[in-house]
């Protein structure tokens, strides 16, 4: 008798718990999940700075139906020649000590007489924030998103941050 009982509570249980899913192609995006699949979206934006200079960014982010995983971004920028030198040296600087942290990976490189490259790549289940903090010092903000997106939705990140991008 307890073994029926057991065997039927748990077909009604299967039948409610199914009936009362919906279809995966009529999930909205507000609808919490189960399940937790990677995806990538790929952003990208031009624009031109004040004194003329054009600025190229692809953003790649990979992200799971919860939060961010990954960012990797490839931004090209032009600038006056005089200063490349001087504002790639301040940049790899910088980069070297994030490089340290695990996660981070930084590359500046100059690939024209005006132009150069940074690529970003972060991992954000491996990146440590309090060892951010750490190794930002005075320059941390507290208050500065970018820092904190370690658990941000998708949705989230793109409401707040790509506004000016054009995603597919």
């Amino acid at each position: 008798m307890k073994k029926t009982l057991v065997i039927a509570l748990s077909i009604m249980a299967c039948l409610i718990t199914v009936a009362c899913k919906k279809p995966i192609e009529m999930l909205d995006e507000d609808d919490v999940i189960f399940y937790s699949s990677k995806k990538t979206t790929t952003c990208v934006k031009e624009e031109m700075d004040n004194d003329g200079y054009m600025n190229y960014e692809t953003i790649e982010i990979v992200y799971d139906d919860f939060k961010i995983l990954k960012i990797k971004s490839n931004m090209i920028s032009e600038m006056n020649s005089t200063y490349i030198d001087y504002a790639i040296s301040v940049g790899e600087s910088i980069a070297q000590k994030l490089n340290d942290l695990d996660g981070v990976k930084i590359e500046y490189k100059k690939i024209e007489n005006n132009k150069f490259q940074i690529v970003t790549e972060v991992d954000y289940e491996k990146l440590d924030v309090d060892q951010l903090k750490e190794v930002l010092g005075d320059f941390y903000d507290e208050n500065n998103q970018v820092y904190n997106i370690k658990n941000t939705s998708f949705k989230e990140y793109k409401k707040e941050f790509l506004k000016e991008y054009i995603c597919e």
